[in-house]
Parts: structure tokens; C-alpha cells; sequence
């Protein structure tokens, strides 16, 4: 009996010393870098949101459902770029004199364009910049991904707006939606114009997280002539320069 009793309270000791180990403190929220105001931390959201977005597509069924992003993911990717941004000068000494490479085709998560009627009267409050229009789909839509609405231009009979996220959205599912409510002339993806420098997720191998950071240059509103790269690969706390090539950067 006092055995059976000794092996229960060494259980339970066991169980308590277990439940402590595993408590860990809170992860950061994309609402608290996004209230943090630090341009750097920001801009690696961004790049991060990216990656996620550009992991989401890879699914044909999510790419046209799906508008939320995972947050989880999107926190893992952006711990990852700043660990790599804080050991860049580790890595090796082109890296840490390029280290503030940034992805460039990142606004379309942000922003999609949308084309109206100008004799639809709902419009009206959009041109005053007030997202609510009366129209049950679309007034959903604004509040459920705390959409705001910016108006652009009118070409002849046709309204242009802006309809902005502050997170990053899958636009592509978003335009379903928009299109879907059968209220637009066209909405499509507003993204910017040209080519640029880009950080993405190349694979995940053996434990290890291999990003590529790629620089480019030259006439790029019109494409990128010129691209250098380097890939990191990751696992844990360590960071190293597993690749690098392309263009000369001297």
C-alpha cells in the first residue's frame, strides 16, 4: 500500500515539473508588430505575409477560397527573417552588406482595384471614403476583413476605388467574393507595376529551412536585368549561408 501510494506522488510530482516545462510565453501577434511602428520589424512581416501567401496558392482550391492567411505561419516565417537579419553579419560579408533586401511584390496582398457603374447609387458613401454601402454582401465583406475603401478615378460611366486591407489577404479569393456579389464591372488584383528584389521559402529538408534572398537590379519598372542570391538555410537558433550566386554584385 505505502508503495503504491510513494509511486502516485512521484506521478504527480513528475506531472507538475512536466506542465511547468511546457509553459512558454506568449507568441507575438501580428497586431502587436503591426502597433509596434518599427519599419524593420514591418517590413519583415510583409515579406513574411508573402511567403505564406505564396505557400497558400500552391493549393489550387484554397487559392480561390481561402482569404485569411495563417497567422502561425506567417509569425514562424517572420521569426525566421529576423533571426537571419540579426546574424546577417555571421553569414558572410556580401549578405551582411545586402542584408536589408526586401520583397517587392508585396502590395497586392494589401490592395485590390475595383470598377462600378457610375450610375450605381450605393456608391455613394464609398466616394465620401465611408466603407457602408446598404449592400448586405459587400458591407460583410468590409467588416469581416476590416476592409476600408479609398476612391480613385471615373472614366466615363465607370468608378474606380481602392479597396485596402491592413493585413495581408489572399486576393485572389477576395476578388471571388467581390465578384461574386455581381456589383462590379471587373475587380482584379492591384499589385504596382515592374520587378524586384524577393525573399522566399525555397524548402523545408531534414529540419532545416532553406530561404533564398534574391537581389535584383537594373531597369526594373520594365523587368530586372540583373539578380544576385544567397540561400540560408535555418534549424533552431543557427543560420548559414548554404548557396550563393548569379550576378556580379561589384
Amino acid at each position: 500500500m505505502k508503495t503504491t501510494v510513494l509511486a502516485i506522488l512521484i506521478l504527480i510530482i513528475i506531472s507538475c515539473e512536466t506542465t511547468t516545462d511546457v509553459i512558454s510565453e506568449p507568441q507575438i501577434t501580428i497586431d502587436e508588430i503591426l502597433q509596434s511602428h518599427d519599419p524593420l520589424k514591418i517590413s519583415y512581416l510583409t515579406d513574411a505575409s508573402l511567403i505564406e501567401f505564396n505557400e497558400l496558392i500552391k493549393d489550387s482550391t484554397k487559392m480561390y477560397e481561402q482569404i485569411e492567411l495563417s497567422e502561425s505561419a506567417i509569425i514562424s516565417y517572420y521569426e525566421d527573417l529576423l533571426l537571419i537579419h540579426n546574424n546577417s553579419d555571421k553569414i558572410n560579408d556580401s549578405f551582411f552588406a545586402h542584408s536589408d533586401i526586401h520583397s517587392y511584390a508585396t502590395l497586392s496582398m494589401y490592395q485590390i482595384t475595383a470598377a462600378v457603374s457610375s450610375y450605381s447609387a450605393w456608391t455613394k458613401n464609398w466616394k465620401n471614403g465611408e466603407a457602408k454601402t446598404g449592400v448586405s454582401e459587400i458591407d460583410e465583406l468590409f467588416t469581416k476583413y476590416d476592409l476600408s475603401i479609398h476612391y480613385g478615378i471615373t472614366f466615363s460611366t465607370t468608378d474606380v476605388f481602392s479597396i485596402k486591407s491592413e493585413k495581408a489577404l489572399n486576393y485572389h479569393a477576395l476578388i471571388e467574393k467581390f465578384k461574386n456579389t455581381a456589383k462590379f464591372t471587373f475587380v482584379e488584383q492591384d499589385g504596382g507595376m515592374g520587378d524586384g528584389s524577393d525573399i522566399s521559402l525555397l524548402k523545408i529538408e531534414n529540419d532545416y529551412r532553406y530561404y533564398k534572398y534574391s537581389l535584383r537590379w537594373g531597369d526594373c519598372p520594365a523587368g530586372c536585368i540583373s539578380s544576385h542570391y544567397w540561400i540560408i538555410k535555418i534549424k533552431g537558433e543557427d543560420v548559414a549561408l548554404d548557396e550563393e550566386g548569379g550576378d556580379s554584385l561589384e
